[in-house]
This record gives structure tokens, C-alpha cells and sequence, in this order.
């Protein structure tokens, strides 16, 4: 425009340019986590969809003006072919734009619910544990209590003590709560030639968003005598369950084939989680009607029970399948994980029509892609399920200390599409910024790891044989844990993943 004189024009396009500039300037400034941060916010989302539409239309008006200005003095052939070029390159990168952000609002928008936010959560939280000190109430868990208390049984030889499990009731808020984000990292078993979803892999993340300290915490899936809430205790699938449960119970003890390590009591305790831990989503999916604001009333019931067993509050879950941890191992470029052991193991694809997944691998440092990975964190041919575990949540170790902001920028298609596919969770898309903040500041070198599982917090067994968590030295050593990482002092530290 300055060159063929249009003065006035040129400088109202270089005050636009001029403000666009600062506008990139400023978004550069805030940082990879500040760019993030914006991003998973819907309105900031469909703001940049609509300036991307803004910009687009403004340079294309700017290049037609100049194209209609300067045409009659060039080959009409000519001027039409440098006019199409030109405005295909203009609009190419426009486009670009817009597919990334309609993707990114649509996984915001499928995903994450719409509603809450950390802050309030927090604030909520904080009342609630201010008025239960006024009241003088206290939680099912303070330290050194207990939430068994034992009953004798008269009719048992030498009236001996069977445990009686009091309804915990809801997690304990103390101090220890306010200031921490927990969340059920869930995979389930769900692929070709399985029947349902159970939740195979447990783990509870739970983050201080003041010091950026974590602790990771698997559960195993052969753990049962969950707490269950009052509501649970009536529903329909769980009732049924828990009575056949009972009667497969009775009959072993009848029958002398019992793996017990203690006496059935008189009356089953409704209050108890009798099957498996894995097992209690698939008997809860339909109960909607105790989470009305709850997409998966599965996920949330199990949420629910981890939380009564654990003594902290689980804040959101989320919930992967096979195919969808493949997939997102996959997206992120792979992990590279610290294996103490030597597999040579072949076991079912997680997608229909799939190979066989194979893992052949050696102790030392190894980067697996999703399908290895994949068989890592599942096996548990010539080992035990404690093995397994320990697998899982050195591995999630690994993904939260590789994982950078930039690799998810680099990388966010194949990780929008991963989630947006497999992923379920209740993490309201309004606490993305904030979770984004907290793991940003989380301090990677410094994750400690602990395990739920048979030994000293499930020492006794049922009539099948399946390790019987112990709620009170459970919640203790969590505490234990939490307790010392707020002082600087983790108990149990990051070291039997090798690093």
C-alpha cells in the first residue's frame, strides 16, 4: 500500500499489525504453563477462534485491496495467479489455527464437565472443617484412633474377637486436607474378548499445591473389605453381589474348605466391601441415582470408598481403557522406565483385530511405545500382583517427571485425539488451569510411592483367599506419608523405582 501511495490505508494495516504484536507479545510472555493455562479455558478457546477468524478475513481484505488496486497494470492472467497464491499461503496457516483450537474445544468441551472450581472446592472444604470444630465433631480418622472395634462373638470357641467394622462415615477433614489435590488415576481391563470393566489399576496421586510435593499410591486389585457408604450399602447391584458373596462365605466355612484366617461373624456387616476392590465399579455403573451429578456413578462410588479407606479425600478421578493407555503412552512419544527385571512375555492386543502384544526387555533403562508399556505395567506372569503394582506407579513416576509443557504443546494432537476417545473423567475443564499450575510446581525429583497391599496393611485373608485391607494401619501410613512430605521429610521415598 505505501508503495503504490495509499498512505492512509498502509497506516491503518500497521496500527492493526502493531496491535496484534503485542497481543503475540504478551501471550509470549506469560510462558509454555501461562500459554497452557489459557488454553484449557473454553472462552479463551473460542476467543482465539474467533480473532484467528478476525485476522484471517482482515489480511484477505488487505491482499484483495491491494490485488483490485494493482491489476489493471499487470496481465490479468498474472495478477489472478499471484492473487490465488498469494491468498492460499495467507489462509493455510488461518486454517491451521482453527483445526487445533476447534479440536481443543471440543475435547474440552466432550471430556471435562463444565461446573466447579479448585479454589471453591478448597473454600467449601475449609468451612467444613471450621464448623465441625465449632460443633466439637470429629472425622472417622484422627491419629492413633481406630475404626474397628472389636465384638465378641459368644458363640465362637473361647468367645473369640471378630472384627466389626463401624461405618467410617465421610473422610476425615483436617488441616492435612486443605491444601492438596487427589486424584484416582483408574485403568481398566476392558478389551477384545473381556466382558465389562474392572478397574485393574489404582492409583491415588495426591499433590500439595504449596510445597509441590506427591505421593503416589497403588492399590492393589485383589483388595477387599472397602468401606462402603450407607447409600451404597442399599444399592441394588452391590446388595446382590454382597450376598453371594456372603453365601459362597458360609457355605466354605460349612464345608471346612475355607481360606479364612478368621471366623465368619453372625450377620454380615453391610458396611464392607466383600468382593474385590477392581470389582466394585462394574456392580455400581447403574447407580446414578446416588450421583446425579456424576457421568460414571461407578467411578464415583469407587472415588468414594478409596477415600474411606485411605482417610483423604479423592477430589476427581479418571478412568482410561487398554486401547486409551496405548494410545496416550503413544501421543506423548513414549516413556523411558527403569525395569528391575527380565520379560520375554506375549499376552492379548488391547484393540480388536491387533496383533498379540509382545515385551522382550532387560534390567536397565528402556523407552517403551504404548503396546510395550502396555504389557509392562500388566504383567504379572512368574510374579505377584506387588510386583505389578510397583510397576505401576514407577511408571506413572516416570510419565509426571518426563512430561514437559512442551511436549504437550509439540505433541497435543495426538494427545487431544487420545483423550478424547478413551478418557473419562469428573475434573471440572474450570480446574485445568489451576491442576496445570499445581503439577507444573510439582517437584518431579522428590515423588514418593507407597503401596496398599498384603503384609502389614492386609494381613489377614477371606474364605478366597484375597487379602483383607486394614483400614486403620492403612489411613495411618498415609497420613504418615502426607504428614512427611509437608515437613520435608518423606517417609517413603521415590527409591524402589531405581532413581
Amino acid at each position: 500500500h505505501l508503495l503504490i501511495g495509499r498512505r492512509k490505508r498502509a497506516y491503518l494495516f500497521f496500527a492493526i499489525d502493531a496491535v496484534i504484536l503485542i497481543a503475540a507479545a504478551w501471550l509470549l510472555s506469560l510462558g509454555t504453563i501461562g500459554l497452557l493455562k489459557l488454553l484449557v479455558q473454553p472462552r479463551w478457546v473460542r476467543a482465539v477462534i474467533a480473532a484467528n477468524v478476525v485476522l484471517g478475513l482482515f489480511r484477505v481484505a488487505a491482499a484483495l485491496d491491494v490485488a483490485l488496486i494493482v491489476r489493471p497494470r499487470l496481465e490479468r492472467y498474472l495478477a489472478l495467479g499471484a492473487t490465488g497464491v498469494f491468498l492460499i499461503l495467507l489462509v493455510v496457516p488461518h486454517m491451521f489455527v482453527m483445526t487445533r483450537a476447534l479440536s481443543l474445544l471440543g475435547v474440552l468441551e466432550d471430556v471435562f464437565p463444565s461446573e466447579g472450581h479448585i479454589a471453591a472446592a478448597f473454600e467449601l472444604r475449609r468451612l467444613e472443617v471450621e464448623q465441625a470444630r465449632a460443633e466439637g465433631s470429629q472425622g472417622p480418622v484422627t491419629d492413633g484412633s481406630t475404626t474397628t472395634s472389636p465384638a465378641v462373638n459368644p458363640d465362637l470357641p473361647d468367645g473369640s474377637v471378630v472384627p466389626h467394622f463401624d461405618d467410617p462415615g465421610a473422610p476425615d477433614l483436617e488441616d492435612i486436607e486443605l491444601n492438596r489435590v487427589t486424584v484416582l488415576l483408574a485403568g481398566g481391563d476392558a478389551g477384545p474378548g473381556r466382558g465389562g470393566l474392572r478397574t485393574d489399576t489404582m492409583i491415588v496421586a495426591s499433590l500439595d499445591i504449596t510445597t509441590g510435593q506427591g505421593v503416589l499410591i497403588t492399590i492393589s486389585r485383589e483388595l477387599t473389605g472397602f468401606p462402603l457408604s450407607s447409600a451404597l450399602q442399599t444399592h441394588g447391584g452391590v446388595v446382590s453381589r454382597q450376598e453371594l458373596i456372603w453365601a459362597a462365605a458360609q457355605a466354605a466355612e460349612a464345608g471346612g474348605y475355607t481360606q479364612a484366617t478368621e471366623l465368619l461373624p453372625l450377620e454380615r456387616d453391610p458396611s464392607i466391601w466383600l468382593d474385590r476392590i477392581n470389582a466394585l465399579y462394574p456392580f455400581t455403573r447403574e447407580a446414578g441415582y446416588l450421583y446425579p451429578n456424576d457421568a460414571r456413578p461407578g467411578m464415583a462410588a469407587l472415588s468414594d470408598s478409596v477415600s474411606r479407606a485411605l482417610g483423604i479425600h479423592v477430589d476427581y478421578y479418571v478412568l482410561v481403557d487398554f486401547a486409551g493407555f496405548v494410545d496416550l503412552v503413544d501421543a506423548l512419544g513414549g516413556v523411558t522406565v527403569t525395569s528391575r527385571e527380565t520379560m520375554n512375555i506375549r499376552m492379548s492386543p488391547a484393540k480388536e483385530g491387533e496383533e498379540d502384544l509382545i515385551l522382550h526387555i532387560t534390567p536397565g533403562r528402556h523407552t517403551l511405545d504404548g503396546r510395550s508399556a502396555l504389557v509392562y505395567v500388566r504383567n504379572r506372569t512368574d510374579t505377584s500382583d506387588v510386583v505389578r503394582t510397583r510397576r505401576q506407579r514407577c511408571f506413572v513416576r516416570e510419565v509426571v517427571a518426563q512430561v514437559q509443557a512442551s511436549t504437550i504443546v509439540s505433541r497435543f494432537d495426538r494427545i487431544a485425539g487420545a483423550i478424547r476417545r478413551y478418557a473419562i473423567t469428573n475434573i471440572p475443564v474450570s480446574v485445568l488451569p489451576d491442576l496445570i499450575q499445581v503439577v507444573a510446581e510439582l517437584d518431579r525429583s522428590n515423588i514418593a510411592t507407597m503401596a496398599i497391599q498384603p503384609g502389614s496393611l492386609a494381613g489377614t485373608i477371606n474364605y478366597r483367599g484375597l487379602p483383607i485391607i486394614n483400614i486403620p494401619s492403612t489411613q495411618a501410613a498415609v497420613r504418615s506419608v502426607i504428614r512427611g512430605l509437608e515437613s520435608g521429610v518423606p517417609t517413603i521415598d521415590g527409591s524402589e523405582c531405581g532413581n
